[in-house]
């Protein structure tokens, strides 16, 4: 039962962080301004640690508790103030909770502990932690030294009841040290398995930044320290014991043994310690010089023990079940002087002093450690964070910061390196960027020079007027256009559109050309065109590119128009001097979609003075600054409006006004496609 009601009182602080966290996850708790959440939660996690004061559970006569622990929780979990604040409330209430049965003899240890602990988490928290939850490790080093410093300031407080004290320590130290110390532990790691759950994510173990790093290996650094400079005091003062105890028993004895040969009377009262004393063997008679506790030594049990060791030696031996060391000499007349200290008190001044000494320890290391955490994080940690934050910028592309650490040579050696790489790479990038320019200028005249001239009078019996134009959204483009005689009578007109931009897309539409081109040019009908090239281009295009396109062939004799459409935007036809329309048909998949794809092939006619124009969807994907598309309602009424005011435009004058139109329309919204057009009229 006593150990359920321990970990009872280990659990309440760790389940209610966990409650209150998801709450503040998921509810609109969590929307509460910061400041009066922390006093909302310093108030709540105040009363828990009232609620773990006052169910104290007793252990050997004194009382076990978790309140520094609800206090730590609410900093490391939630916030320096609400640690503050669950501090101050704790601490209050336990002082003046002698007037309804609290103990007094703790009273100010326990009060200032509480308030401590809410201000050194709220400090670590802020300085130490940089506003972020600490590793287990750390906070249950935290844990620990809090306890301990409360332990320590119970000798303190309480200088002058030394025993009482450490009679309390013995019992206490390990239960409240544990008790807190597993509290915290439980605290972050249900807060930890809980945040991934929140955060529906597995866990990732995150790199650690410099400032963990080195809180995390100076505090084990620390922490061995300590360990070692406490089993250092310990085997110190343990030989220091052990010679005090010889010592002490070996004046004694010495005494006595003086007085009995100078014939001196023997004091009544030779105590040593509060439960030893000298005792004299005289013949059959055993004086006892002060002990009750030693009264029951008879000459027979007096001769048993002396038998045990030689003389003027320290050894142990038991009377009544109490240990005692035991030390005696022999007098010139044969009686034996023996000198009785009770372990109990030998070693009640060698542990108090390991204890005293162990907290004192505790509170100096743990300023050596801010100390030096402190001059390691302005000397290296703080540069650390100056020299990245301006290599963030320049990784951005800002190549003007420069990087000015000079607070030592090393950060201003390594600032320097950093100039100097970010000097070089400025001058390579100019050097690669000229290089560049005239490399896709090139590419961007060998694009072009493989497309139709854009006035051509290719056709010398004046059947029809042609005209097209593409404006690249970078260098080179994916847009392509294309006519060509495909014998006397027959001319075909292409429109193309490859996904993605550059070079990569200028590549593809290359490939994609010329395999239409070919194809055409072995008398195959639109559909079989498009089937055959289809099925070339989905050949080894690992970059999965694809080609929106439409092909058409006029009978300039006739005016029949057979055409396929391979996703591409429909044509807007001009049929009797009407207005513009979109063609409805329905398009065929992409070129370089899936092989063997069945395209099929449709017909129209275009008669005297009809017009068809092509575009591709750079015209009506525009976009002005607020993301406004330009749209096929506006090209068609652009269109109409163009041949309204003048019937007998060219096809130039058409592509011209179009793109007019878009510009004004755009503004100064940067181009994102390749703007392609083609127009084409039946003139006889």
């Amino acid at each position: 039962m006593l150990y359920f009601r321990l970990l009872l009182l280990a659990v309440i602080p760790p389940l209610v962080s966990v409650i209150l966290y998801w709450i503040d996850a998921k509810t609109d708790f969590g929307k509460i301004p910061y400041s009066r959440k922390q006093i909302i939660i310093g108030m709540l996690f105040g009363a828990i640690a009232v609620c773990c004061s006052e169910f104290g559970v007793d252990v050997g006569g004194a009382v076990a508790n978790t309140r520094d622990a609800a206090v730590l929780a609410a900093g490391m979990v939630f916030g320096g103030p609400a640690a503050i604040i669950a501090g101050i409330i704790c601490g209050v209430e336990r002082w003046f909770s002698i007037y309804w049965g609290g103990g007094e003899f703790s009273r100010i240890a326990c009060s200032v502990a509480c308030i401590f602990a809410g201000f050194l988490v709220a400090f670590f928290r802020k300085y130490i932690y940089e506003h972020k939850r600490p590793g287990i490790f750390s906070a249950a080093v935290v844990a620990i030294g809090v306890e301990i410093f409360h332990l320590g300031l119970l000798f303190y407080t309480q200088i002058g009841n030394l025993a009482e004290v450490f009679r309390i320590e013995k019992i206490l130290a390990i239960p409240m040290i544990s008790l807190n110390a597993f509290s915290i532990v439980l605290t972050l790691f249900l807060i930890s398995v809980e945040d991934r759950r929140i955060l529906n994510r597995k866990r990732v173990k995150e790199k650690k930044t410099i400032s963990e790093l080195i809180q995390a290996r100076l505090l084990i650094v620390v922490f061995i320290a300590f360990c070692f400079a406490i089993v250092f005091t310990y085997f110190t003062e343990n030989n220091l014991g052990k010679q005090y105890c010889k010592d002490f028993l070996q004046i004694n004895t010495s005494d006595v043994r003086a007085d009995i040969e100078k014939g001196i009377a023997l004091e009544e009262k030779r105590h040593i310690g509060d439960a030893g004393a000298v005792l004299v063997l005289d013949g059959d008679t055993v004086t006892n010089l002060g002990s009750e506790e030693l009264n029951s030594v008879s000459v027979r049990k007096m001769r048993m023990i002396i038998n045990e060791s030689e003389p003027e030696q320290v050894f142990k031996t038991e009377i009544q079940n109490v240990p005692y060391f035991a030390y005696y000499m022999v007098c010139d007349n044969g009686c034996i002087v023996a000198g009785f200290y009770s372990e109990a008190d030998a070693t009640f001044d060698r542990d108090l002093a390991i204890y005293m000494n162990s907290y004192m320890e505790m509170i100096i290391f743990f300023f050596i450690y801010i100390i030096i955490f402190f001059i390691v994080k302005a000397l290296i940690t703080s540069n650390m964070r100056k020299v990245n934050r301006d290599l963030n910028e320049i990784t951005k592309g800002n190549l003007g910061v420069k990087v000015q650490v000079n607070s030592n040579a090393e950060f201003a050696e390594l600032s320097e390196d950093i100039n100097q790489t970010v000097d070089k790479m400025k001058e390579y990038i100019s050097d690669a960027e000229k290089r560049m320019d005239s490399e896709l200028e090139f590419a961007k005249h060998i694009q072009l020079s493989v497309l139709p001239p854009v006035s051509p009078k290719f056709d010398k019996r004046d059947a029809f007027e042609i005209y097209a134009t593409m404006d690249t959204a970078k260098e080179v483009g994916g847009d392509f256009y294309d006519f060509f005689d495909v014998d006397e009578k027959h001319v075909a007109i292409v429109i193309a559109d490859v996904s993605g931009k550059g070079i990569p897309a200028a590549m593809f539409m290359m490939t994609a050309k010329t395999l239409i081109n070919n194809f055409v040019g072995e008398n195959l009908s639109v559909d079989e065109v498009f089937t055959k090239a289809n099925n070339r281009l989905c050949e080894n295009n690992d970059s999965d590119m694809f080609v929106t396109a439409w092909l058409g062939i006029v009978d300039t004799e006739t005016g029949e128009v057979e055409y396929v459409n391979a996703g591409h935007n429909p044509p807007v036809i001009r049929h009797d001097n009407g207005k513009f329309e979109y063609l409805k048909s329905k398009p065929g998949l992409v070129l370089a979609g899936m092989e063997d794809f069945p395209y099929v092939k449709q017909t129209m006619k275009l008669d005297p003075g009809d017009i068809i124009y092509l575009y591709t969807d750079g015209v009506t994907e525009s976009t002005d600054k607020d993301g406004n598309l330009y749209g096929e309602r506006r090209l068609a009424d652009i269109l109409n409006e163009i041949v309204k005011i003048n019937p007998k435009t060219t096809m130039k004058n058409i592509c011209e006004k179009v793109r007019f139109n878009m510009n004004s329309f755009v503004g100064d919204a940067p181009q994102f496609d390749d703007i392609t057009m083609l127009v084409f009229k039946r003139k006889k």
